[in-house]
């Protein structure tokens, strides 16, 4: 804010001037937030969130989604529940990555599947199998008729985590998703079973993340389980 350029443009005309909030005010910020979610934490488990999640705002909003997931219907937050979450900090941007697929955002999953810190391991492919085996539950309530609240009402998802899903439902068709999920599984299997050696799970990952960049419209795409 002490840089001549910043004085030049308020001369100008106005501007506005932003600040990282400082540490004393992260606290209280997380529970208002967590409240706009329908969440309550105790003080303990609002630091133990900022521990785990850091104090990047985003990471911390992206925490908060996750608990609001994992813990539903449950409305109160212990600290044993944001210890026992798997947070997406700044170590891990597993979660991101999972969005990205489902919106067939392909570039940029497959950057951010190179920056994971744990790798390709069974978690992120558990995490990947349950996105597409709910974004499939959906399609096909789509392709029945039904409408955003009935297919909440059928499934039993809230409806924050819904809107997510419902968008994210609308990039694929139903034959799309059954594929996805039938490659996932084989992949998976050769990871648990230890078929797969090392550097192939990442292999046939990065070709199934292109994969869902096709769209089987256009394209018809042999099923990855036949390469394992």
């Amino acid at each position: 804010k002490n840089a001549k350029a910043v004085g030049v443009v308020e001369r100008l005309g106005w501007a506005v001037q932003c600040s990282d909030m400082p540490d004393w005010k992260i606290a209280g910020w997380v529970k208002t937030e967590a409240q706009a979610k329908g969440l309550s934490l105790s003080e303990e488990a609002v630091q133990i969130l900022v521990q785990k999640a850091g104090v990047e705002l985003s990471y911390l909003l992206g925490a908060l989604e996750q608990l609001s997931l994992f813990l539903y219907p449950k409305k109160v937050v212990s600290a044993d529940d944001v210890r026992n979450l798997p947070v997406p900090g700044l170590e891990s941007d597993v979660f991101p990555f999972v969005d990205a697929v489902a919106l067939r955002q392909i570039d940029k999953a497959l950057k951010m599947m190179g920056q994971l810190q744990d790798g390709v391991d069974t978690g992120t492919l558990m995490l990947l199998y349950g996105r597409f085996r709910e974004l499939l539950m959906i399609a096909v309530g789509r392709a029945k008729g039904w409408g955003q609240s009935q297919v909440g009402e059928q499934l039993g998802l809230n409806p924050y985590r819904l809107k997510i899903l419902w968008d994210q439902s609308s990039q694929f068709t139903v034959s799309e998703l059954k594929e996805g999920l039938k490659d996932l599984i084989h992949i998976q299997a050769g990871v648990v079973t230890g078929r797969l050696s090392k550097g192939v799970p990442e292999v046939l990952l990065e070709l199934w993340v292109l994969k869902q960049g096709k769209r089987s419209s256009t394209v018809d795409h042999p099923s990855l389980s036949g390469r394992i």
